[in-house]
């Protein structure tokens, strides 16, 4: 028993000890990290129509993130959106977004909806 709670307190002390590097490199090819930037970016650039109103954004779950290589990832998802004259639509999104590890900030390059 006591080796199993010294293995489980080494496990937690070694994950809290990674470097921003480390950090950065995570960020970089992390699929999860890249659809919650692209739900963001989608909420505030997605071209909708202008009297329409924004309802979701696929999540995890829904979306299919592919990593490009060069902390570039294309994330597929849906969008659904109150059309203004009481029809609810869901369309299809692509995004191509860029992970800067200099800067430590994300990057969008490219919506197609």
């Amino acid at each position: 028993m006591r080796s199993f709670i010294a293995l489980c307190v080494a496990v937690a002390l070694a994950s809290c000890s990674k470097t921003p590097e480390e950090l950065a490199q995570e960020a970089c090819i992390d699929s999860r990290y890249a659809i919650q930037v692209s739900q963001k970016f989608v909420k505030r650039y997605a071209p909708l129509p202008h009297i329409a109103k924004l309802i979701a954004v696929s999540g995890e779950e829904d979306s299919k993130s592919t990593y490009r290589g060069d902390c570039i990832h294309n994330v597929e998802g849906w969008v659904e959106f109150d059309n203004g004259f009481g029809d609810i639509k869901r369309r299809t999104f692509t995004i191509k977004v860029e992970y800067i590890m200099n800067e430590d900030h994300w990057a969008m390059h490219e919506i197609i909806l």
